[in-house]
């Protein structure tokens, strides 16, 4: 049976990121299936709440079932909501979404329900308590967001990290995506 992966995106990332062009080219020669989910895809950011959005990638998920999730950045918080039964390898994850400073270049507008919907928000910590994932497996750029990383790792039992010292938020390096693809077929059994 053909294996699948869902990749769960960073904020104001689509399908044509490279990174996730290099995990899905990498995988597919080892004919595994991986699926981008954009956030907020179809959307603006910002325009409808946060768990909504939530909400939409957990259906997107449950109907790929698959083997792995991968998850960039925000995309690590995300799945960190009510997710069971999964493995999952986080990509330099984000502080949570109420924390973040969000950089915008023009006039973007917030809707109130997004607004509302950020002080409902749990932290790292939180959500670690009930998530259900299982074989987590945490990688932190040192060059990127390292130290909150480590907080995902240090709230989640039994996971692992990996700290990649030269690696930038976004692992430009070639050197650093040949390991995440090493790490994913590794999890993968390939």
């Amino acid at each position: 049976m053909k294996k699948v992966t869902a990749y769960i995106s960073g904020l104001f990332e689509d399908k044509d990121n490279p990174l996730f062009l290099h995990i899905q080219t990498s995988l597919e020669k080892f004919e595994v299936s991986c699926h981008g989910v954009t956030l907020y895809d179809g959307g603006l950011f910002g325009s409808y709440s946060f768990l909504k959005e939530v909400v939409r990638v957990k259906k997107v998920i449950e109907l790929l079932k698959p083997d792995i999730i991968i998850a960039h950045s925000l995309g690590a918080y995300v799945i960190m909501h009510e997710l069971s039964h999964y493995s999952a390898i986080f990509l330099d994850p984000s502080l949570e979404i109420s924390k973040m400073t969000i950089p915008v270049s023009g006039p973007v507008k917030i809707s109130s329900e997004f607004t509302r919907s950020l002080k409902k928000m749990p932290s790292i910590e939180e959500l670690a308590g009930r998530t259900g994932l299982r074989d987590v497996h945490v990688i932190g750029a040192g060059l990127g967001g390292f130290a909150v990383a480590e907080r995902y790792h240090s709230c989640l039992p039994d996971s692992e990290y990996l700290f990649l010292a030269d690696a930038d938020h976004n692992f430009s390096n070639e050197k650093d995506r040949l390991t995440i693809t090493r790490v994913i077929k590794e999890r993968l059994g390939l």
